[in-house]
């Protein structure tokens, strides 16, 4: 049985909190430049410039003094209020704003698996404005709102990771997985996993299916997108997870996340047999990811290190939107650009 990071089997909000912060506090203690470059990415829009650096200086001028050297860091605070739903209580913001002192950056979260409601933006801008108002803020000092969604979150860790992050990517996974389990996360087409395909690319493509042992984990997504030679070279719709085995000539499902097609089983049995060219054995205690058809394309990654493992992107950041698309539309999109 897979352990987990973050706890499960609970329906309580402050455990939806604890559980993010727990994230955010290993990412923290991971790496405190790439907490501080997901801080920046998440107030980007309302702060230009979010500065939570480190300043070590010598013989630093002052009124009075030049001291020998100074260490300095703008002080900050985030508050982060959490629902289950699209709404939040007004009173509760309001207590949440004056928790605020005299920090040079005040950043007040709200956090749900959903986009917020136009009354409740109205509403928390209202009240954001009405404290910055009375408390005479200058504008360097103000505080704002950012809302976010689970999502958000996942995506914007991802964006700071890069592929050699190995430990800390099983563990936003893992987190992932918790959101999709308490149903935090429900958007699985919003989410394409790369994965290395090598010298089974064309087979791949052939059978329209990845295949991984079923010890190793996965989040949930939507799509997955082939990698080889410095890019992912083929998008496809995920439309089924089987768990089989062949054994004695025989195809043996196991679990399947949809009914198993003819056209599946017949993939996955010539799957297993065309592995064995490679050395491979595949025919038990193995996942097969099918999709409806491989489009290829040429998502460039433009950094030298080759993809290791698997890596995901959040399609509605790429796209810019979340309307709906063909998987052809995706794989014509993505062609040619690039990616770090």
């Amino acid at each position: 049985m897979k352990i987990h990071y973050f706890q499960r089997y609970h329906s309580k909000e402050n455990v939806d909190t604890s559980n993010t912060m727990l994230l955010l506090s290993r990412l923290y203690y991971y790496s405190s430049d790439k907490f501080h470059t997901f801080l920046r990415e998440l107030v980007t829009d309302e702060i230009m410039e979010f500065d939570t650096s480190m300043y070590f200086t010598l013989q630093e001028k002052n009124a009075n003094s030049v001291p020998d050297a100074t260490i300095r860091q703008n002080s900050f605070k985030v508050t982060i209020e959490t629902k289950r739903y699209d709404s939040f209580r007004i009173d509760q913001i309001k207590k949440h704003l004056e928790s605020f002192g005299n920090e040079d950056y005040k950043i007040l979260i709200t956090l749900s698996p959903y986009p917020l409601n136009k009354k409740s933006e109205q509403e928390i801008k209202k009240e954001v404005e009405n404290y910055n108002a009375v408390k005479n803020l200058s504008n360097e000092k103000r505080a704002i709102h950012k809302h976010c969604t689970f999502s958000d979150i996942v995506s914007l860790i991802e964006d700071v990771l890069d592929d050699r992050d190995y430990e800390f990517h099983d563990i936003l996974n893992d987190y992932k997985d918790y959101c999709v389990f308490c149903n935090l996360i429900k958007e699985k087409n919003r989410w394409m996993r790369a994965i290395t395909a090598g010298i089974s690319f064309e087979s791949n493509l052939k059978f329209k299916l990845y295949y991984d042992p079923q010890s190793r984990g996965f989040s949930e997504h939507g799509y997955i997108g082939l990698y080889k030679q410095k890019a992912i070279r083929a998008v496809g719709r995920l439309v089924n997870i089987i768990e089989a085995d062949y054994i004695d000539g025989k195809l043996i499902i196991k679990n399947s996340d949809e009914p198993v097609t003819e056209e599946q089983k017949t993939n996955i049995i010539n799957a297993v047999a065309d592995a064995k060219q490679y050395g491979w054995d595949i025919s038990r205690d193995h996942n097969f990811f099918c999709v409806d058809n491989f489009y290829e394309t040429n998502y460039i990654k433009n950094t030298k290190n080759p993809l290791q493992r698997a890596k995901f992107f959040d399609l509605y950041k790429i796209l810019g939107d979340s309307k709906e698309r063909t998987t052809e539309e995706i794989a014509d999109y993505l062609r040619d650009k690039t990616w770090d």
